[in-house]
């Protein structure tokens, strides 16, 4: 039975990690529809990975802070790059390339693209969330051909339907994708 909780359209279970035999943290105060406290349903950040922002609190804290976030099973993609504006490499919807599947845990893929300048490389990856799925709902971005991003080294935003993971100033060359081909990327 789910929580019926949702978070960016998914439902509590798919986000958080089971409590299993893990011990309970203190009551939340908010109740799964079986009128469990979540505290007794999902492990404490101490057995994982923080969530990140759920814009559910108890007593004033986001409970993303307090639980653990569900391994994430590696979703192996292919990218198929194109270049616009003459600096961007990759893939941003209905403007160039292309990417499949085109969902990450639910959420689309609206952009996963390098922007070189020829002085600087940036990288950028967005998802169209209904709600804030917080910095930490990945761990890993990592492409054929050796580069890797992680979500604890961009810069994250989230506004207006749109969540963002941006990493700047890496020198010339260095981006996620340099060339007009076909990748594999993981996202983990």
């Amino acid at each position: 039975m789910t929580t019926n909780i949702l978070v960016g359209g998914s439902d509590l279970d798919t986000l958080l990690m089971p409590r299993g035999a893990h011990t309970a943290i203190s009551n939340v105060n908010i109740q799964s529809n079986g009128g469990v406290d979540l505290s007794q349903r999902f492990a404490g950040v101490a057995f994982g990975t923080p969530f990140g922002t759920t814009n559910i609190k108890s007593a004033g804290v986001d409970i993303g802070t307090l639980f653990a976030r569900i391994a994430i099973s590696p979703t192996i993609y292919t990218l198929t790059a194109a270049n616009f504006s003459g600096f961007d490499i990759g893939y941003v919807n209905g403007v160039g390339g292309s990417i499949s599947p085109n969902t990450f845990v639910g959420l689309t893929i609206t952009q996963l693209y390098t922007q070189d300048t020829g002085v600087a490389a940036n990288d950028t990856f967005t998802l169209s969330a209904a709600s804030n799925p917080g910095a930490n709902l990945f761990t890993s971005i990592a492409v054929s051909g050796g580069q890797t991003r992680t979500s604890v080294t961009a810069t994250y935003g989230y506004t207006s339907g749109v969540a963002t993971w941006f990493w700047g100033s890496g020198a010339t060359g260095t981006g996620l994708f340099n060339s007009v081909t076909t990748y594999t990327v993981t996202i983990s």
